[in-house]
Parts: structure tokens; C-alpha cells; sequence
């Protein structure tokens, strides 16, 4: 089998926003997000034969598949990735070795937050401590209500 080698052609990322225009799940913002990174590498998406994940609130078993199917593409690999700090550096590395060794021939590594509203709450407990305001609780954002910061009581 010939050497082959991965590299990273397509990069894409939205800016924070308070409160967002057009409020999403996660599933539809990562397609999009997806979309824009493909767009950039100028790769159109029936190429694409991998998708690599750090986890996906609307499918928490089978994001890979649910992704594929949800973005209409045929893989033949797929993989979530758990691994703290250290999973998108780990996405990357998963992807790339996946191609090295021709499980896919293009692959899209995504990276979401995972488990938002528990980190956010335990953020707000050490914001609070030091005196910081807290942060919004982003998984009450609907079309009808802005994110809302959530008051958190110290366990002290």
C-alpha cells in the first residue's frame, strides 16, 4: 500500500455570541459548522468518508452515524473522542491516523462542547468565589428566551 498522509486543509469557527440570531441544536450548528470547514478546503461533502466527534448532545451513543445520516454522507469511518483537554488535539490524531492507514480517505474531525450545563454550572461556583459574575446557562437558549446566567449557591 502506498505511503499516504494526512493534513488539515479546512478550518471554520463562529465567534461567541450573548445571544444568538438564529438559536440551534447542536447537530444543526455542527453541520453548518462542517459545511464552512468544507467550503474552506474546497472538498465537496460526498468526498468526505470519515467523521470524527467529542460528542454530540442529541446522540450521545452513535454520533458519528447520526451525523453522517443527518449530513448525508456515506462513512466508513467514525469515532468520539473523550479525552478531556487533550480531545480535539486526540480528534485530529484519530483522523489523521485513520486516513494514514486508509480507513478513510477524507475525514471531518467536529469538536462540541460536551455537557455544557454541568460545566458551566461548576465554572459559575469558582467565578462566584472570586468574585466574578457568572456565565450564561446556554442550554436554555430558545427562539423565545436569551441565554439567562444562572446564580449558583457555593458549597462552602
Amino acid at each position: 500500500m502506498p505511503k499516504r498522509a494526512a493534513v488539515m486543509v479546512g478550518y471554520t469557527e463562529w465567534a461567541p455570541e450573548r445571544n444568538w440570531s438564529r438559536p440551534m441544536f447542536g447537530m444543526e450548528a455542527a453541520a453548518e459548522l462542517a459545511f464552512e470547514a468544507l467550503a474552506d478546503a474546497g472538498v465537496e461533502k460526498d468526498e468526505v468518508d470519515g467523521l470524527v466527534f467529542g460528542g454530540l448532545q442529541e446522540s450521545p451513543l452513535f454520533a458519528p452515524l447520526a451525523m453522517a445520516e443527518y449530513l448525508g454522507i456515506q462513512g466508513h469511518f467514525g469515532e468520539v473522542v473523550d479525552l478531556g483537554g487533550a480531545t480535539s488535539a486526540a480528534m485530529i490524531v484519530r483522523a489523521a491516523m485513520a486516513i494514514e492507514v486508509g480507513l478513510a480517505d477524507k475525514s471531518v474531525t467536529m469538536f462540541q462542547v460536551a455537557n455544557l450545563a454541568a460545566r458551566t454550572k461548576t465554572q459559575n461556583v469558582y467565578r462566584k468565589a472570586i468574585g466574578l459574575p457568572p456565565l450564561p446557562d446556554l442550554t436554555t437558549v430558545t427562539h423565545d428566551a436569551p441565554a439567562v446566567a444562572e446564580q449558583v449557591e457555593s458549597e462552602d
